[in-house]
């Protein structure tokens, strides 16, 4: 740290923080201001206490070793795993969880289950590098075992509130996982539960892409009564689930709402549930978030 100018009895000392600034990062300068006016430059470089929000530039630190996924590598990391009646269930996770993973990291997981059975994965944990199109650090699942017959699917960001809509259930009986991560911005990774899933003469019956949602009158609900969120995150939950708050433009789709809600087990009279209806500032009018207007029902 800057001792001070010792010619000014140490003025400018640092760390200066009185614990009221903001000044919680730390860099790296030879310029320090004196008592009266003007700035001195001292001859060696010294710790300085500054607001983190101000704009410098910086210095990167890797260590010369080029082994780090190597070095972060396990059993855990390429894994295949074959389930049956008598081992139904496993766990995965990213290498290293709940400690963040490294960066640069490619990992393969293959789970199997008897033919005719179908592959459920339950998400104990989920935290990887956010980003809009899962570009970066993301779980990549591939439903299938041939490229003909497979689906993809990808995961990324924060899922630690919603967790119960990562449960996912193969269409066939092998799937294969891809974790991957980029060169920076590392995070604590996920844990899952992979087990024995139904038939797949159980889930012809349910048409929706997720045992969560149920069929009524050719469309998928799901009703989430916890957490409770505010109408912008309710929405966001909807569209990361491949779906989207509900609408009511009809009086059978309001009469299926409605049952809907009276059937959850949490439902009471003083319960409320956000749909898809807004209105935008400075209009008198509300509309579906399809673009329909509300009309009374």
């Amino acid at each position: 740290w800057f001792p001070g100018w010792p010619q000014f009895n140490h003025y400018g000392a640092q760390p200066s923080d009185d614990g009221l600034a903001d000044q919680d990062c730390v860099e790296l300068r030879d310029l320090y201001r004196f008592p009266s006016k003007g700035m001195g430059q001292t001859k060696t470089y010294y710790w300085n206490d500054r607001n983190c929000e101000a704009l410098n530039p910086f210095i990167c630190q890797q260590a010369i070793t080029k082994d780090t996924a190597k070095t972060f590598a396990s059993p855990k990391c390429n894994r295949s795993i074959v389930l049956r009646s008598g081992y139904p269930q496993a766990f995965i996770e990213s290498p290293g969880f709940p400690i963040s993973y490294p960066p640069a990291l490619t990992c393969h997981f293959t789970v199997a289950v008897p033919r005719g059975k179908q592959v459920e994965i339950r998400f104990n944990d989920f935290s990887l590098e956010k980003d809009d199109r899962c570009s970066y650090d993301y779980l990549e699942i591939q439903d299938g075992e041939t490229q003909e017959e497979s689906s993809l699917i990808r995961y990324c960001g924060n899922w630690t509130d919603k967790l119960k809509l990562l449960r996912f259930l193969s269409r066939t009986n092998q799937i294969k996982l891809t974790f991957q991560s980029d060169i920076s911005n590392t995070e604590r990774g996920f844990q899952a539960e992979v087990r024995v899933g139904p038939d797949e003469n159980e889930a012809v019956a349910n048409q929706c892409d997720s045992q969560m949602f149920r069929l009524l009158n050719n469309t998928c609900y799901l009703l989430i009564s916890y957490p409770e969120v505010k109408w912008s995150k309710a929405n966001d939950i909807c569209v990361e689930s491949g779906a989207r708050l509900a609408t009511a433009q009809s009086l059978k789709q309001k009469m299926v709402l409605q049952s809907l809600v009276e059937s959850a087990d949490e439902s009471r009279s003083y319960v409320l549930y956000w749909v898809g209806g807004v209105k935008e500032a400075g209009l008198k009018n509300w509309y579906w978030i399809d673009g329909q207007p509300i009309d009374e029902i």
